[in-house]
């Protein structure tokens, strides 16, 4: 457990931790920690923001809840029932709302949320979600959202006929929220937005769909080697800024049952195996996965998956984002990219594809809408600046650099 090692005890433990099922060993080692004295504020508040604070409850309250202050298990008991409340009102407005739309024929996958803490966690309290996520074909978006309307979801967004026709080809989801409950449903058509350059085909998905039960319904899930992608692609659009994330791709490898050849080769097609072997580098290292040694040792001889694994572990040490977040984003995004086309694509979209902000910052009626193509790079430099710009680019520079300590290798765990 490498970063445990360099860090505070809290982390080494919360690692531990992150995961349904404890060996032995790790078991007596959490209780060790406990015994050697852990700061229970920064835990509980690195766990919430880990989106791990159910899990570890789960443990403490089985391990040594005899060594832990009974306030502090209280708050972690209170939260826990709080989520499971939460689980369980979605998951049955999940059932409800796929109910709906079977009515009018409309196929949905719902993926992470309640399909994926039963799937993968097997009880919805111990993976932590507030929202419902609903993957449909890219035609029927605006019906399904019709369909939620119904229901008594409306939209946050307010687009104009030419604005909502441009986002349907750059975006990704709408977010609607119920006017009479706490539920929030973000409905896709794409897993990530169009300047990802990532595109899942929905029949190929919906081909391979298994289902799971939920709130004692059968509901469609991704296939194995397609949740596993899937999971990927959006744990590295984040930057894999919580742990939780990276414990979805360890819980589905305990799992079994993946074709690792074909995951392999369905990741190459997609342009999107660095970003798989990133995933699965963290599942390993953090949580330890049973990843094939194979798939590690390609891992590892791949000219940035160390470096980015690397940085989003010290990323999990710091409780705020650090500066210039937006800027960071990106250049994690060209280097998880192993195509030239793909990072190509990835610049251009994000520099010239419009979007809400810019719709926003500047409204301009119908007939004057292409010049956001135009407007959208000036207002990006207007608000992150050429010195961000200039700083970002350095940093690149040195990380690209090999000669220079921190660059883009580093010795084999």
């Amino acid at each position: 457990m490498p970063l445990a090692e360099a860090v505070r005890p809290e982390l080494e433990f919360l690692l531990l931790c992150s995961r349904t099922l404890l060996k032995k060993e790790d078991a007596e080692r959490a209780c060790a920690l406990v015994a050697g004295g852990l700061s229970w504020a920064y835990l509980l508040l690195v766990a919430a923001r880990q989106g791990v604070a159910p899990l570890l409850y789960w443990h403490l309250a089985r391990i040594c809840p005899d060594r832990i202050p009974g306030a502090v298990l209280g708050v972690f008991r209170s939260l826990f029932r709080t989520h499971f409340r939460q689980a369980r009102f979605l998951s049955r407005e999940l059932v409800r709302i796929l109910g709906l739309l079977q009515v009018g024929r409309i196929p949905a996958i719902p993926y992470k949320g309640p399909t994926l803490a039963q799937r993968l966690y097997g009880h919805l309290s111990l993976r932590p979600f507030c929202d419902l996520d609903l993957l449909v074909r890219p035609s029927e978006a605006l019906t399904t959202m019709r369909v939620l309307e119904s229901a008594g979801y409306r939209s946050e967004s307010r687009f104009s006929a030419a604005q909502q026709a441009a986002y349907l080809r750059s975006g990704c989801e709408f977010v609607l929220r119920n006017d009479e409950g706490p539920a929030i449903v973000e409905l896709h058509w794409r897993v990530v937005p169009g300047n990802w350059a990532v595109e899942f085909d929905f029949e190929d998905l919906l081909s391979r769909a298994e289902t799971t039960l939920v709130a004692g319904t059968a509901v469609l899930s991704l296939a194995p080697a397609d949740l596993l992608l899937v999971l990927c692609v959006h744990g590295c659009k984040h930057l894999w800024e919580k742990l939780g994330m990276v414990c979805d791709v360890a819980q589905l490898v305990r799992a079994g049952g993946l074709n690792w050849e074909a995951v392999l080769r369905r990741a190459h097609e997609l342009g999107t195996q660095r970003i798989l072997l990133l995933g699965l580098t963290l599942a390993h290292d953090l949580l330890q996965a049973p990843v094939p040694p194979e798939i590690l040792g390609k891992a590892r001889r791949d000219r940035w998956v160390p470096s980015l694994a690397a940085e989003v572990e010290r990323g999990l040490c710091q409780v705020e984002s650090p500066a210039n977040a937006l800027l960071r984003r990106n250049w994690f995004a060209l280097r998880s990219r192993e195509r030239p086309a793909d990072r190509a694509r990835y610049l251009l979209r994000s520099a010239f594809t419009p979007g809400p902000e810019d719709w926003s910052s500047l409204p301009l009626p119908q007939p004057w809408f292409p010049l956001y193509r135009i407007l959208r790079p000036v207002r990006l430099l207007k608000t992150y600046g050429l010195s961000a710009l200039g700083s970002l680019a350095a940093e690149g520079w040195n990380r690209l650099d090999p000669r220079r300590k921190g660059g883009a290798t580093r010795a084999a765990r």
